[in-house]
């Protein structure tokens, strides 16, 4: 059966999509089949990022609606072997049952050796649902006050739902840190009490390959997320001294 990621953040904006999509190519660049899941019913990005948007036909709430067979929603990504995707619900409310996804999930679990589930910002029935669907969350955030505080708030959540959780801090500028303008790596772990699993690094390649709906193959945040994958996949993988992060 296969191994359930959710990944889920306190607040928008923190870069959660695009660490979806690197984790999967990852993983999927590690010998593992990856099914990714958009769950950000209504507003839909994997796709774009994996440049499949005007390839889809089908998507998650026509599997869930039972109008089109499991198969058929799931799309190929051609630059990455092994890599597939299911598109977000084209409507907003579809995933609120979090009974009904799991139901789904079961049609693919045996097919695959991982899903990952880009769970929608925020803490509304969504979130709930992705939640309760994980064998473990990873929550993003980014190494600022504000952001960090929401983590908090989704790990008290995420907790009470008693799911394990692990932090993975994204564009993470260690230029503002160390001149003391942002929170330092030990500041933001006991802001979000949560375990870290890795940091990303802050990388343009992330902007521009997503703009361009290329696979990030190399760079600094390549690099993070293939350690990342690593460390999910059960290597001891040590992070690496600050300025080669």
């Amino acid at each position: 059966m296969a191994t359930v990621f959710t990944v889920t953040s306190g607040k928008g904006g923190v870069g959660k999509s695009s660490l979806s999509a690197g984790l999967g190519i990852a993983l999927a660049r590690r010998g593992k089949k990856v099914l990714l899941i958009d769950c950000d019913a209504g507003l839909r990005s994997l796709d774009l990022l994996l440049n499949l948007s005007e390839k889809t036909m089908f998507d998650l709430g026509d599997v869930l609606a039972q109008r089109c067979t499991p198969s058929q929603a799931v799309y190929a990504v051609p630059q990455v072997k092994q890599l597939f995707l299911i598109p977000a619900p084209a409507q907003a409310g579809v995933l609120d049952d979090a009974a009904c996804l799991q139901q789904a999930l079961q049609l693919y679990q045996e097919k695959c050796d991982i899903i990952i589930l880009d769970a929608p910002a925020g803490i509304d029935a969504a979130f709930d649902t992705t939640v309760a669907c994980a064998d473990l969350v990873l929550t993003v955030a980014t190494a600022d006050p504000v952001c960090l505080r929401d983590a908090g708030k989704v790990a008290q959540l995420i907790a009470q739902k008693g799911k394990n959780a692990r932090l993975l801090i994204n564009k993470m500028d260690l230029s503002l840190i160390r001149k003391g303008k942002l929170p330092n790596m030990d500041e933001s772990i006991d802001a979000a009490c949560l375990q870290l699993v890795g940091i990303v690094p802050y990388d343009p390649k992330v902007l521009l390959a997503a703009v361009q709906g290329k696979v990030l193959r190399k760079g600094q945040a390549a690099a993070a997320l293939d350690r990342i994958a690593g460390r999910l996949l059960g290597e001891k993988i040590r992070l690496p001294k600050a300025k080669k992060i």
